[in-house]
């Protein structure tokens, strides 16, 4: 089964890619999840946000292939169902907009590795920072969920390096915003992590409120005892209002098949780079950060074994700031997630 599901995903591949790389696919490696989420979501005072209940689909599925030594050519199919159109849809591209299925390649470039460094070349996700309180689109899938450019990671003596350079697919007009950023860390003993990012949004469309050029930095740390993790990242922009984002959190895990996580969220409109501080490594199945509101997330997975994880997600929120009519925006959200991971 896992033959024929490779051979019609590189067949996919190959035809979409042009016959230049038919020759060159040697041994492929993929992988990839199912996940079902139902999703229930309350909103007070915003007529924009969809509520009520939906229960949704996902697949994504991940091939890579070396084409010379050290270089990979890696590709991503990622489809998804929503049972409410707008109500936790993940999949972000024009021709999905409204609709409850949509399907299609999302990623595909070049992976180099040498000397302990990766180069990352293609169409991919984004992720900055140590707590994505800068940028992340690391759950979302589509074309228009992802970045066009360069990501490169390694260590240089004791620090841990990840830059990025990249332009945004989301766009409403043709010029895409772009993004640059540094993040360094490094742990100066075992329980403790500390890092610092420095980076730039430069938005060339000015379509969206809360997209504006901004020079951003931010830091964060992580200490671990025993079962138990603290975390933190603070952010901010040059924006002259609204310009801090902020979280910190506990990780609890009693043993092998359960994590407990419990955060605290306050980020400012203009406090990370365009809107897009919204996927933490914490909040599985997209449950992420949402600039302008502040709130509480709780998070808990169980392993049932090596490739299928359940998690309950909750988040309970409001607006940093009311509406002209004086009213908060308030949102509560529930999801049940089943991921089978291969």
């Amino acid at each position: 089964m896992r033959k024929l599901v490779a051979t019609v995903f590189l067949a996919s591949i190959v035809l979409s890619a042009g016959s230049a790389f038919a020759a060159e696919i040697g041994e492929v490696e993929f992988d990839g999840k199912l996940e079902y989420v139902y999703r229930w979501e309350e909103n007070h005072n915003n007529p924009m946000w969809v509520n009520g209940g939906t229960n949704n689909f996902k697949i994504v599925l991940n091939a890579k292939t070396g084409v010379v030594k050290n270089l990979d050519f890696y590709t991503r199919f990622a489809a998804q169902h929503v049972g409410t159109p707008w109500l936790g849809a993940d999949f972000y591209d024009d021709t999905a907009n409204g609709k409850h299925s949509a399907s299609g390649i999302d990623h595909f470039g070049f992976i180099y590795k040498n000397a302990g460094w990766t180069y990352q070349l293609g169409r991919q996700d984004a992720y900055i920072g140590g707590l994505s309180g800068l940028y992340s689109s690391i759950y979302f899938v589509g074309p228009k969920a992802s970045v066009d450019g360069i990501r490169i990671t390694g260590k240089s003596g004791i620090v841990d390096i990840d830059a990025h350079a990249f332009q945004e697919r989301y766009s409403y007009l043709d010029n895409g915003n772009r993004v640059y950023a540094l993040h360094a860390s490094y742990s100066p003993s075992k329980p403790w992590v500390l890092g610092a990012t420095i980076g730039k949004y430069e938005d060339r469309n000015h379509a969206r409120t809360q997209s504006t050029s901004t020079n951003n930095w931010a830091v964060n740390v992580a200490y671990t005892t025993g079962k138990a993790s603290l975390f933190g990242e603070y952010a901010q922009s040059d924006a002259t209002t609204e310009n801090k984002t902020w979280a910190v959190g506990t990780s609890y895990a009693p043993d092998e098949k359960n994590t407990f996580n419990v955060i605290h969220y306050d980020g400012g409109i203009n406090g990370d780079m365009g809107g897009w501080d919204m996927n933490s490594p914490y909040q599985p199945g997209g449950g992420g950060f949402e600039p302008s509101f502040k709130g509480m997330y709780y998070v808990y997975d169980h392993k049932f074994d090596k490739n299928i994880t359940g998690t309950i997600f909750w988040r309970d929120m409001k607006s940093r700031t009311p509406n002209s009519e004086g009213n908060f925006h308030t949102n509560k959200n529930l999801r049940v997630i089943l991921t089978y991971a291969f």
